[in-house]
C-alpha cells in the first residue's frame, strides 16, 4: 500500500469526536396546518357496500363484439412457418466434409511484419 493510503486508515481508525447536541430541532414530522380537517376513509364504506347481496338484472340478447371482425374481402392465407417447421423435422442428408479450411483461429504476424 502506498503511504497516503496508510495514514488515510490511520486517520479513519482514529475516529472523530463529535459535538453533544441539547437541543433537537426535528423536522421530520409532516406539516398539517391547524385550520386542516382530515376526513375518514371511504374504503370503509365501500368494502361494506361490496360485501352486500346484490341483486343483479337478467340479459337475454347479448351482443359481443369482442370477437375480431375480418372483413369479407380480406383473404388469410395459411402461415408460412409450419412448412419450415415440418421441413426441419424430417431427416436431412449432410455431406461430409474432407478439408476443413478453419478461418476463425486470429492471425497474429511475426514481429516487424507490415499490415496491409
Amino acid at each position: 500500500m502506498a503511504t497516503g493510503d496508510n495514514a488515510l486508515l490511520q486517520e479513519i481508525e482514529k475516529g472523530k469526536n463529535l459535538k453533544h447536541v441539547d437541543d433537537c430541532h426535528d423536522k421530520s414530522a409532516p406539516l398539517i396546518e391547524k385550520d386542516v380537517h382530515i376526513k375518514e376513509a371511504p374504503q370503509k364504506k365501500v368494502f361494506e357496500e361490496i360485501a352486500k347481496p346484490h341483486e343483479l338484472k337478467h340479459v337475454e340478447a347479448v351482443h359481443d363484439t369482442s370477437a375480431p371482425k375480418i372483413e369479407k374481402d380480406v383473404h388469410i392465407k395459411e402461415a408460412p412457418q409450419v412448412k419450415v417447421f415440418e421441413e426441419i423435422k424430417q431427416p436431412h442428408q449432410l455431406k461430409h466434409v474432407d478439408e476443413v479450411h478453419d478461418k476463425s483461429a486470429p492471425v497474429i504476424q511475426a514481429e516487424g511484419e507490415k499490415k496491409n
